[in-house]
């Protein structure tokens, strides 16, 4: 395959967002680090070094930019298409396609402070409460959610009238998917969704969550909480009492993929274990 031009500035930009995945900063000595957390989430060819990264691709956009240069020619697309997947796209093409769009109204809506509420997905009748933060980033929108143990991040699409958010822990060891409708409103107080993902038992499970907006309070001011028992009116501060309603029956709000006797027809439909 010949060379192909690509803007720096969209380079620059995939680069940054590469990094920002990994949490890491940008500098010399983090371009290993974050090769090595490309390959591990996606092993196999191509393969991405370093010096690539840090002499024949960064150092060139840079370059480029102080040159005031609309393109710069790169031969090793494969590459470039291996860091367009690694933050959440299938092509740089697609990458390209979407940086350059503007941030929907659906989108600009959810920015803001959150409270996000679940049940526990163990069964056990406890609701969870995390803060949940939603802003504009370069040509996105982000989400971040703190739980008790972890710190996800995520980005947020729109497709078909919902908002859909991949969720990822910084050691990039649990993912959540969350899907949320979003209504007419220009700045709507509640979001509903589901959420799905792997219970701390490995279970596949599904659930209901609701967002509740926080505009009196700063991103810093909102805590992590749980309520436990079979609580009635009045609840505490933080918890509304329809979201406690809600969430009170755990049929009503989880579904999770039970054990069964293997992986072949004779386990389907036997529910539990005998």
């Amino acid at each position: 395959m010949g060379t192909v031009n690509y803007s720096p500035d969209l380079l620059l930009l995939l680069l940054s967002k590469a990094f920002g995945r990994a949490n890491l900063q940008v500098n010399y000595q983090n371009f290993e680090f974050l090769c090595e957390k490309i390959m591990y989430a996606q092993p196999g060819p191509p393969l991405i070094g370093r010096d690539y990264l840090y002499r024949s691709l960064f150092l060139r956009i840079n370059k480029a930019i102080e040159d005031g240069d609309t393109y710069m020619p790169i031969r090793k697309v494969e590459i470039i298409d291996k860091l367009a997947q690694y933050v959440g796209y299938r092509t740089f093409q697609e990458f390209k396609i979407v940086s350059g769009q503007q941030i929907s109204r659906a989108l600009q809506s959810c920015i803001g402070n959150w409270y996000y509420y679940v049940r526990e997905s163990t069964g056990r009748d406890v609701m969870l409460r995390s803060p949940v933060r939603i802003s504009e980033g370069s040509m996105e929108v982000k989400m971040e959610l703190v739980g008790k143990h972890r710190w996800f991040e995520g980005v947020l699409q729109e497709r078909h009238g919902g908002i859909f958010c991949q969720l990822e822990d910084e050691r990039q060891e649990k993912m959540l998917h969350l899907v949320l409708k979003v209504g007419i409103r220009q700045e709507a107080e509640v979001l509903r969704g589901v959420c799905a993902g792997f219970s701390s038992e490995g279970i596949p499970v599904a659930g209901k969550v609701y967002l509740i907006r926080q505009g009196d309070q700063t991103f810093d001011e909102l805590t992590i909480d749980r309520l436990t028992g079979n609580h009635s009116p009045p609840y505490p501060p933080g918890w509304p009492v329809g979201i406690v309603e809600e969430l009170r029956s755990f049929e009503e709000n989880y579904l999770m993929v039970l054990p069964g006797k293997g992986f072949d027809l004779d386990g389907v439909g036997r529910g539990k274990e005998e």
